[in-house]
């Protein structure tokens, strides 16, 4: 089992990489929300895709890793 602490080398960067998108979209349409005074459920729609893909496609490096994660019930 690997020690919690940030991460370090190739999983990191790649991780950058595909949440990039993500953060600069839902920035993006912050910006334009609240300057503009302009909204759409397209772009909220847009970000919501974007999450489920990093998700889902992280879900599947887990996996295939043979790592875990491990949720607390209380």
């Amino acid at each position: 089992m690997r020690q919690i602490g940030p991460q370090t080398g190739r999983e990191n960067s790649t991780r950058c990489q595909c949440n990039a998108p993500s953060s600069l979209f839902s920035a993006i349409n912050a910006v334009v929300r609240k300057v503009f005074n302009f909204s759409s459920n397209a772009y909220l729609e847009v970000q919501w895709y974007l999450f489920a893909a990093t998700f889902l496609l992280y879900s599947a490096y887990t996996l295939q890793s043979g790592e875990y994660v491990k949720i607390d019930e209380r």
